[in-house]
C-alpha cells in the first residue's frame, strides 16, 4: 500500500502541477518507467492524457486493494462473531447438560480460540493487501491482553484491570512509535 501512495503521490503531482511534467518529474528525482514515458509522451504532444490514464489506473487499483480489504475484514468479523457468540451458546448449552462447571471453562477457552483465528487471518489480510505483514509482535500483545481478561477471576479485579491498563499501554506506545516511524 505504501508503494501506492508513493506513486499516486507522484502522479498527483505531475499531473496537476501548472509546471511541465518534465520539470516536475526531475524535481522528484526517482520515478517508476511508465511514468517516465507518460512523462515523455505527454511533453512531445503538450498535454497530460498519459499521466491522467496512469492516475486512473492507480486509483483504480488502490479501490480494489482496499475492497479486498474491506471484504476480509468483514470475512474475519463474521468468523470471530460465529466463533465468540454462536459457538460459545451452542457448547455451553450442551456442555452444562454434562458438568455445570463446563460452560465457565468455555467462557475462556473460545476467546482463545477467537484470538487463535484473529491471528491466523491476520497474515492472509495483510497479503490481500499487499503490504508488508508487521511481524509477530503484535501477537505477544494479543495473547498477554487474552491471559489478562483471565487475570481478574483468579487474582482480584484491581490486580487485573492494573496488568490491562499497563497491556493497553504498551500496545498504544509501540503503534504510536510505528507510526511516527512510517512518516
Amino acid at each position: 500500500m505504501c508503494i501506492h501512495m508513493d506513486r499516486l503521490a507522484q502522479l498527483l503531482l505531475l499531473r496537476f502541477s501548472p509546471l511541465p511534467p518534465v520539470t516536475v518529474a526531475a524535481e522528484i528525482g526517482e520515478i517508476a518507467d511508465d511514468v517516465a514515458e507518460a512523462v515523455r509522451k505527454d511533453t512531445v504532444a503538450g498535454g497530460r492524457e498519459n499521466l491522467e490514464a496512469l492516475l486512473n489506473k492507480e486509483v483504480m487499483e488502490i479501490r480494489d486493494l482496499l475492497k479486498v480489504g474491506e471484504y476480509v475484514t468483514n470475512q474475519l468479523f463474521a468468523a470471530l462473531s460465529t466463533v465468540t457468540t454462536t459457538s460459545y451458546v451452542m457448547l455451553a448449552a450442551v456442555g452444562a447438560l454434562f458438568n455445570p462447571l463446563l460452560p465457565v471453562v468455555l467462557g475462556y477457552l473460545v476467546p482463545l480460540l477467537a484470538a487463535a483465528l484473529l491471528v491466523g487471518a491476520r497474515r492472509t489480510f495483510y497479503h490481500g493487501l499487499r503490504t508488508p505483514y508487521p511481524g509477530r509482535k503484535p501477537y505477544l500483545a494479543l495473547i498477554v491482553a487474552l491471559l489478562l481478561t483471565i487475570t481478574p477471576v483468579v487474582l482480584g479485579p484491581m490486580y487485573g484491570l492494573a496488568l490491562q491498563l499497563a497491556a493497553s499501554n504498551h500496545r498504544f506506545l509501540s503503534e504510536r512509535r510505528e507510526l511516527e516511524r512510517m512518516e
